[in-house]
């Protein structure tokens, strides 16, 4: 439970920090976005939506020593 708690605070500080830096990057990257809107919330919440699955995998996961090879 201890694991999952730790990802979940690490998840919650990388979606706060990158956010903010993906607001702030929007803005220098306007011209390379081509039909989309800098500020567009759909693709910034399907952005962290996608991270946050991912991240939290490892942090569901059982942990424990990996299968040793016996050659």
């Amino acid at each position: 439970m201890a694991l999952m708690h730790e990802g979940g605070m690490l998840l919650v500080f990388g979606v706060a920090a990158g956010s903010v830096l993906a607001l702030a990057a929007a803005a220098t990257a306007r011209s390379m976005l081509f039909g989309l809107k800098p500020y567009d919330p759909l693709t910034l919440g399907m952005a962290v939506a996608l991270l946050g699955t991912v991240a939290l995998g490892p942090a569901t996961s059982p942990r424990g020593e990996p299968p040793s090879s016996t050659q």
